[in-house]
């Protein structure tokens, strides 16, 4: 009994040691600093009772019995710490109920190394052989009971936190909470047993901590953000047209959208965890996601059709910079087998298919950054703000809607559901950036008139991107909308850092591909539609301003244009 004994005790110490290393790499996990201590406090609390009842003496164990009990109610604080910041409670309960949940340890400290009142929490010991070892038998005081009174208050209150966050989770997160609540469970039931006397003298606080740490380890650090995010998960990523493969840190693949199953139907098993490794083993036009390449094509027969793709793999991070997972988004630049065969009889609508094909290829640079930076945004969010991770995800799933679904018939579009699309764009950046963008609209109406798809949001996050975020202070854009008899003039306008000549003539020719989200294409097609480009002026530290004007045409009716159709000025 006492080599089992032993071997637990050594062996969890051990383990504690490597936890230690483990979690203070990821200790900006939520809850995992707390995690950290208690694993310092477990090894001083094990490593005391290995000693303990290893001792020849009375006086050698209860010298290691005192050491143990200055990890004790350090270990019930930081109970209560971890479930306060795992469930994500607000800034001004954590500190209340963590300032009040400190009377604990000083309470304890100060009954049990007090003379005079250390009889009244314990009051006698015997050193008693129990055959292959010898324990240390206690006859409680009446203060004992008022300790674990005040710990198993402390065992509730976490509890309570892991309830509530329980009931406001989705059933993908709350396996998570009953978890971490199971894991606080087990050290109590050592101390209630210990309180009854029913451990025959052994003390099995130490060996509830082991299984209380393996619980914590899957609580916090196997039940990652893909796991956390459901709500974005159903409405926005499920849907996303575009193919969407999730990896975790460990490079497993562990979850993907319909788009993505409809490739490779085995990922509708993913939730079992397949290595990527294995996973492109099988499947090599994808060897290059072992390579860790950013992007790159391939293509793929997909019932018994030749079709080619664009892989774009980004990041996930949280809002401390920490890299939780890829996302691999697979994008299908191959024109529908329904739109081939109605191009060999339409040969008049070429011109539109080509008009398609600019559209396409516009979206396929916006979209990749640009749903990793939402979702990485969501994802931060999703815990500690979800009312607003919940508008942010209605704002992207509109702006999905709304600017990147077309055919070759929608590459026209009013201009007010353009404005749509440049206002909820705003709101999704707006929430990335807060103070630092500032979006406004000039002009009294909008004319209902129809206009090239994409014509105003890529100029709008070009002049967001390459403008006023490259400034630590941020700044305005400004998007005006005039009329008169002849035309409809349009200008964005912003007070960032402006560009030098030769970048300005650049953007307006092949050079500025690069350089400008969609410039070149913009020009191309104002130039196609309507015989007049993009106009840029721009001076170094002062902005940019970039306009262009169409004809007026005839007029159905105008409607209002008013600060309240953009969310970001409410």
């Amino acid at each position: 009994m006492k080599l089992f004994l032993n071997i637990l005790l050594f062996g969890s110490v051990i383990c504690a040691f490597y936890l230690v290393h483990y979690a203070y790499k990821k200790r900006k996990m939520p809850g995992a600093k707390y995690f950290l201590l208690l694993l310092i406090t477990a090894i001083v609390y094990n490593s005391g009772y290995f000693f303990e009842i290893n001792a020849n003496d009375h006086q050698t164990a209860k010298l290691w019995f005192d050491i143990e009990h200055i990890a004790i109610p350090m270990q019930h604080y930081f109970l209560l710490l971890l479930s306060l910041e795992y469930t994500n409670i607000n800034k001004r309960w954590f500190k209340i109920i963590s300032t009040i949940g400190l009377s604990h340890p000083i309470l304890y400290y100060l009954v049990f190394y007090t003379p005079g009142l250390s009889n009244l929490y314990i009051k006698s010991y015997q050193f008693v052989d129990r055959g292959s070892f010898h324990v240390l038998i206690f006859q409680y005081g009446i203060l004992y009971y008022l300790i674990v009174l005040s710990g198993t208050v402390i065992g509730i209150i976490s509890s309570i936190a892991y309830i509530n966050g329980y009931m406001k989770s989705s059933n993908f997160q709350r396996n998570s909470y009953l978890i971490m609540m199971a894991a606080t469970v087990f050290p109590w039931v050592a101390v209630y047993i210990g309180a009854l006397k029913l451990g025959y003298g052994v003390d099995f606080f130490p060996f509830s901590t082991i299984i209380a740490g393996g619980l914590y380890v899957i609580g916090i650090f196997q039940y990652k953000i893909f796991h956390t995010i459901p709500i974005a998960t159903e409405i926005v990523f499920r849907h996303t047209k575009e193919a969407i493969i999730l990896l975790d840190m460990e490079q497993i693949i562990v979850d993907a959208n319909i788009a993505a199953i409809k490739i490779y139907p085995e990922l509708e098993n993913c939730k079992k965890n397949i290595p990527l490794s294995d996973f492109v083993t099988r499947h090599s036009e994808l060897k290059e996601l072992i390579l860790n390449k950013e992007t790159f094509l391939f293509e793929a027969e997909i019932s018994e059709e030749l079709r080619y793709f664009n892989v774009v793999v980004g990041k996930i991070q949280i809002d401390n910079k920490l890299d939780i997972g890829k996302i691999i988004q697979i994008f299908d630049i191959t024109a529908e087998s329904l739109e081939k065969k109605k191009m060999k009889k339409m040969v008049s609508s070429a011109i539109e298919q080509v008009e398609t094909s600019e559209v396409s290829f516009l979206q396929a640079q916006i979209s990749p950054h640009f749903i990793n930076n939402s979702l990485s945004v969501i994802a931060s969010m999703i815990t500690r703000a979800p009312n607003e991770a919940k508008v942010l995800i209605a704002d992207l799933g509109e702006y999905l809607a709304n600017s990147y679904y077309f055919d070759n018939k929608s590459y026209m579009v009013n201009l007010e559901k353009e404005i749509e699309i440049v206002n909820t764009y705003v709101n999704i950046e707006k929430a990335r950036f807060q103070e630092r963008l500032q979006f406004h609209i000039i002009g009294e109406e909008i004319p209902n008139i129809k206009v090239p798809r994409l014509i105003i949001q890529p100029l709008v996050e070009n002049a967001i991107r390459h403008g006023i975020l490259k400034k630590i202070v941020g700044g305005n854009v400004w998007l005006k909308i005039q009329r008169d008899s002849q035309f409809i003039y349009f200008e964005i306008k912003d007070d960032g850092i402006g560009m030098a000549e030769e970048v300005r003539k650049s953007l307006l020719n092949e050079e500025g591909v690069r350089k400008g989200i969609g410039v070149i294409n913009i020009h191309r097609r104002l130039l196609k539609y309507y015989g007049e480009g993009l106009l840029i002026i721009s001076e170094p530290g002062k902005g940019s301003t970039i306009s262009f004007r169409i004809p007026n045409g005839e007029i159905c009716e105008a409607k209002e244009l008013r600060n309240d159709q953009c969310n970001c000025y409410r």
